[in-house]
């Protein structure tokens, strides 16, 4: 069976969703965009990105279902400038920032019915069947405070 009527750019579907999503439930004035999204970079930051999309079942004859991973980075800066103090504030004044923003953005995604949420929204061409929070590793990436949280996801296409 042939699926071409289905469109096929389901990483930039989920990437749309996602981000759909997050402006939704982030409470915070942070700024979320899809990965290679051109921007002027404000921090914090949410970037949303797909990675690798394989057959959901490995042994299995192509079916339309796709897992893949999706990366929610967030980045808040590691030192804010204070100009009233005229000097950077100590990272702790950072830490805490950041701390807040992986909150909120960590928290919205924390949820068992998560592809659900997702699929309330009614993303056009893509239908989410599995989406969890998985890995989440942080670190401090050319002067900014990073967390990166994956999530695994199974989606596959609807028609338009």
């Amino acid at each position: 069976m042939s699926m071409k009527q289905y469109p096929w750019d389901l990483e930039e579907r989920a990437e749309d969703a996602i981000v759909a999503y997050l402006k939704a439930t982030v409470g915070r004035a942070t700024l979320v965009r899809a990965a290679r999204e051109v921007i002027d970079a404000k921090f914090p930051l949410i970037t949303v990105a797909t990675g690798d999309c394989t057959n959901n079942a490995e042994l299995a004859n192509f079916n339309g279902l796709r897992r893949f991973d999706v990366v929610v980075i967030i980045q808040t800066e590691g030192v804010n400038y204070n100009e009233e103090l005229g000097q950077a504030e100590i990272l702790e004044t950072a830490r805490e920032a950041h701390r807040a923003v992986k909150s909120d953005a960590i928290g919205s995604l924390a949820s068992t019915v998560l592809h659900e949420d997702l699929n309330a929204l009614q993303p056009q061409g893509i239908v989410f069947s599995q989406a969890h929070l998985t890995t989440q590793s942080r670190g401090v990436e050319e002067g900014l405070l990073t967390t990166r949280q994956t999530l695994d996801v199974i989606a596959c296409p609807k028609e338009i």
